[in-house]
């Protein structure tokens, strides 16, 4: 049994651009029809779609699941590939995890201090006093500028 796009997008419960853009990049490889060169996929294609859904589930990328199928084409098994990638993705996950934690904390701090201060006055000097409040790299009010370094010195005499 042969299905093109939309026929398959409905089977799969996937919009048919998700399976134009997974041909376009190699992930399906459709046979065409000689009459009219439509894409025709097959039951292996269904089958090879849930699985790029259930690696897009599990926090795979396109790439890594590219990957893992070329491993499959080879004739290979491609767990040992498979957990190599799910061990690499969890350690970026926790860093990643860390530092929304560490965000989360300064922004609610922030918010914190923000209860206390009231709101500034529009000037040409000053963007928005809550913020300039904010250490910049959480802890340094440092200029980043010469010139704001110097008008900070001038202010200071």
């Amino acid at each position: 049994m042969l299905f093109q796009v939309k026929e398959l997008a409905q089977r799969c419960d996937v919009p048919p651009d998700t399976i134009r853009h997974y041909t376009r990049i190699g992930l399906l490889q459709p046979t065409r029809d000689p009459l009219n060169g439509y894409r025709l996929f097959s039951v292996n294609d269904t089958k090879r779609l849930d699985f790029i859904r259930r690696a897009k589930n599990l926090g795979f990328s396109l790439n890594e699941i590219e990957l893992i199928l070329v491993e499959c084409q080879k004739g290979n098994s491609p767990c040992s590939l498979v957990r190599d990638l799910m061990e690499h993705r969890i350690k970026v996950n926790r860093a990643r995890m860390e530092q929304l934690m560490e965000l989360q904390i300064r922004m609610e701090q922030a918010l914190t201090n923000w209860t206390s201060m009231p709101n500034g006055i529009s000037g040409g000097d000053c963007f928005c006093q809550l913020i300039e409040s904010i250490g910049i790299n959480h802890e340094s009010t440092a200029p980043c500028s010469k010139a704001e370094e110097e008008e900070q010195k001038e202010l200071a005499d």
